[in-house]
């Protein structure tokens, strides 16, 4: 399987989970609808989170954690990770 495809396969899934978040927040009442969520900027490799409940803030620090992994890990060593 070529990185290509693989990125494929992401992507293809990614879209097919965004369309059944949409449905189902279609279908849900107005009582079962809650809001809430975090965001992450980076301004360099300095992340900063910007987020609601404690639950979503570690969500996206974890998130954060693992793009910047990956940002050191392709800058220390492009042919690891096969780009």
């Amino acid at each position: 399987m070529d990185i290509s495809s693989g990125f494929l396969a992401v992507g293809a899934v990614m879209v097919i989970a965004g369309a059944i978040m949409v449905y189902m927040s279609l279908r849900a009442g107005p009582s079962e609808v809650r809001s809430g969520g975090a965001a992450v900027i980076f301004i360099g490799p300095i992340p900063i989170v910007v987020g609601g409940s404690r639950k979503w803030v570690l969500t996206a620090l974890g998130a954060a954690a693992v793009i910047l992994l990956v940002m050191v890990m392709r800058s220390a060593q492009p042919e690891l990770i096969g780009w």
